[in-house]
């Protein structure tokens, strides 16, 4: 085994993924994947809400409210289908908003009126832990088609203008 091999192997790096471990929690990684990417669909996020347009039917409160918005778009969510009458969905619906912001983190759910009730959605987890090198890949290109959709302006744009605006 050379010096290299015997160093990765003491940090944990190599092709033995019950070594890997996220770097900001510890957890034992499945499939290890880059940290530069999770950092960089984060930061796609954060510029995507600040160019966020006026005119678009979702406004998000913040990146973080954006990312679930986003996330459940993507179809990288769980929902969880309140059946009531007609009539009683917009009281249902103020009371979930209620139970799911003083519980949760504080913003609104995401959620949707139908005739046969509420549909509320709730994003899955990206962490490391939870979401393998594969999955994150394929929610982050789906991710970023739908910021260039609402934006108007392609990701690497995007990462540009961010770059020239923290020069």
């Amino acid at each position: 085994m050379t010096n290299a091999a015997r160093a990765k192997e003491a940090a944990g790096i190599g092709h033995s993924s019950e070594r890997q471990t996220c770097p900001t929690c510890g957890t034992p990684l499945k499939h290890h994947r880059s940290d530069v990417a999770h950092r960089h669909f984060f930061a796609i996020i954060n510029e995507a809400w600040k160019q966020w347009p006026e005119s678009a039917q979702f406004q998000p409160e913040d990146a973080e409210h954006l990312r679930a918005y986003l996330l459940v778009k993507a179809k990288h969510c769980d929902r969880l289908d309140v059946r009531c009458r007609n009539s009683d969905a917009i009281s249902l619906r103020m009371q979930i908003d209620a139970l799911l912001r003083s519980y949760g983190d504080g913003k609104p759910p995401l959620m949707h009126v139908y005739s046969w009730g509420i549909r509320v959605f709730r994003p899955r987890s990206i962490s490391y832990a939870a979401c393998d090198r594969k999955t994150f890949q394929a929610v982050s290109e789906t991710v970023f088609e739908i910021i260039e959709d609402a934006l108007g302006v392609k990701i690497n744009d995007l990462k540009r203008e961010a770059r020239q605006q923290a020069a």
